[in-house]
């Protein structure tokens, strides 16, 4: 049930201990770079949801999409927020095409020490995309992942000396299909049907995991950054006077993990 304390939160007031860390104006140049990523619309076309649908289709896969969004994780007083967005979202995507219990928790800090100039100068969204498209995310460094993969990344390291090879274990992770969404229709359609991205609003980077119900009104469920402290369990709500006037990277497609079994989602 959707905590409606946690709807249409201002962001731009973290809690005690965390920060937020978006630049929300992109350089011109970078604006004009993305300008070739294609409308959520123009590509699955095949996918949009009619708005008489939403809620009966988003109750029908709201149990099976909660089971595979990304671990809540805590960015602390950096401003590393765009980071852990990216990493969040390309976490649930890839939990979603391979199946929960292939889970690999992975680090938003790997994604913002190639994107932020500094520990606290924030970052765009457009260039974290762009980096989860070039090389990818890490996993997080835990005794699991420290097992099973080559390269880890260690928590809230900044600049960590990065030691070859890293670029092999970081495209398992990589985005291969991204779109951009705006618009209620674009942005419910591609939730419903078990896409994540991120936006931006008040400074702050979060990435939209699923469509929930706030009675008969449609919400986006984020999973914030500012652990499990905060909001409801560590996820917030966004009502669609704010989801809808948004422009959210949608992560389509991650990188083919030939070793793992595919379980996807039925939508």
């Amino acid at each position: 049930m959707v905590d409606r304390r946690f709807i249409d939160v201002d962001l731009s007031v973290p809690p005690e201990g965390h920060a937020t860390g978006l630049i929300e104006q992109p350089p011109a140049e970078l604006l004009a770079s993305y300008q070739d990523l294609p409308w959520f619309d123009e590509i699955c076309r095949d996918d949009m949801v009619p708005r008489s649908q939403w809620r009966d289709r988003a109750e029908r896969v709201k149990a099976a999409l909660r089971g595979t969004v990304a671990e809540i994780y805590s960015q602390g007083r950096t401003s590393a927020c765009v980071g852990f967005a990216c990493a969040q979202a390309c976490e649930t995507t890839h939990n979603r095409r391979y199946g929960r219990r292939h889970r690999v928790p992975l680090s938003g800090m790997s994604v913002y020490d190639q994107i932020g100039r500094t520990l606290m100068s924030g970052a765009y969204i457009p260039d974290g995309v762009a980096f989860l498209q070039q090389a990818g995310p890490l996993p997080l460094q835990t005794a699991a992942t420290a097992a099973k993969y080559a390269v880890t990344f260690p928590g809230l390291e900044y600049r960590w000396s990065r030691p070859a090879g890293w670029r092999d274990v970081a495209r398992l992770f990589r985005v291969t299909k991204a779109a951009k969404a705006q618009g209620a229709d674009m942005v419910a359609s591609a939730l419903i049907k078990g896409r994540a991205g991120i936006v931006g609003r008040d400074n702050h980077a979060i990435p939209y995991v699923l469509l929930d119900f706030n009675g008969s009104a449609p919400v986006a469920c984020y999973a914030n950054s500012w652990s499990k402290d905060w909001g409801d369990a560590g996820f917030g709500y966004d009502s669609e006077r704010v989801f809808g006037g948004l422009v959210m990277y949608v992560i389509l497609e991650v990188a083919a993990r030939p070793d793992l079994a595919v379980e996807a989602i039925a939508t």
